[in-house]
């Protein structure tokens, strides 16, 4: 089903329903319940609204998550999609314990949904190209990887490609994954890809991860003062793996972009990329535990397989460009 079918069929309902206005139900009086919901509908387009809105739905599992997520209140989101329900003349949820589950049509309506949205966010993209520049690329990148690799791609991009535009923002991989999903990312640089539909997962490289010291007779992670860092799932096995009879680690993160600066100021150890060290082992400021197991963690960029423009193609070009670096 294309999008435009959506709006006018081929699930229309009988000639004889009484269609309520596409953003929202109203009650008798012709006026929402929810304020604020009726303040966001001023200004927006009200078929992405609803879309967005059954994407939240699938996203959170349940009414009630998707409210919070969208800051409404359970009720606005139940009439939002009772009339997306009637608007494609279909049930698109069942809802049980287990939450809200989509429906054939649901099923249907969540890839059209999609492409909708994707649609949409690269329209006012476009629209809102700064002046003086030809195209734009949207990356996302884990937070642990902005310090070294992704803060180098992003002075190669203004010196080899200042044609295009760069949006650059950090995320966790679960997120990133999402934002590729509902295409408001060209492009994700994580440890842990998740396969999606119509994207290529290419591996860019791999970083070696050492476990250093700002104290030359460390213990390592048999210390009190051990810095756990979350570098990902594959990560996590290995640390249970080699460490399993030691205790929990006090204090965990996902920063490992700034863990560095942590146990140079704080002391202690952790694992941390051998070329963000480097320097620092190089001065005596932090000291290398040569009997601690290493671990290889990979990197991939995640991207669309179809339709990328030159400004991701070129984006792509100084991630690979990097990587061998």
């Amino acid at each position: 089903m294309r999008a435009d079918e959506i709006r006018r069929g081929p699930l229309t309902g009988p000639p004889s329903a009484k269609r309520p206005p596409l953003g929202l139900a109203l009650n008798g009086q012709g006026m929402t319940d929810d304020t604020a919901d009726t303040q966001r509908l001023q200004g927006e387009n009200k078929d992405m609204l609803l879309a967005n809105t059954f994407l939240e739905i699938v996203a959170a599992g349940t009414f009630m998550g998707a409210a919070e997520r969208l800051g409404l209140s359970q009720a606005a989101v139940s009439m939002r999609v009772q009339a997306l329900e009637v608007q494609v003349g279909c049930a698109l949820f069942t809802r049980g314990r287990g939450g809200a589950r989509l429906t054939p049509g649901g099923h249907i309506f969540h890839r059209c949904a999609t492409t909708m949205k994707q649609a949409w966010n690269q329209t006012l993209l476009e629209l809102a190209l700064p002046q003086g520049y030809e195209g734009r690329v949207r990356l996302g990148g884990h937070y642990s990887l902005w310090r070294n690799f992704l803060m180098r791609w992003t002075i190669w991009m203004r010196e080899n490609a200042p044609a295009f535009a760069v949006h650059a923002d950090a995320h966790s991989d679960e997120m990133l994954m999402r934002l590729l999903g509902d295409g408001t990312l060209d492009i994700g640089v994580t440890f842990a890809p998740h396969q999606l539909a119509d994207c290529v997962v290419e591996r860019l490289f791999a970083e070696e991860l050492v476990l250093v010291s700002a104290d030359r007779a460390s213990r390592g992670v048999a210390d009190a003062s051990y810095f756990f860092i979350d570098w990902g799932p594959e990560f996590r096995k290995f640390h249970f793996a080699n460490y399993s009879e030691t205790a929990r680690p006090g204090v965990q993160s996902n920063l490992g972009a700034f863990a560095v600066e942590f146990v140079l100021r704080g002391g202690g150890s952790a694992y941390l990329p051998m070329p963000v060290v480097e320097p620092y082992l190089g001065q005596g400021q932090l000291h290398l535990l040569e009997h601690a197991p290493r671990f290889e963690t990979p990197i991939y960029a995640v991207y669309r397989e179809q339709g990328t423009t030159d400004a991701v193609h070129k984006a792509l070009d100084g991630l690979r460009a990097l990587a061998r670096t």
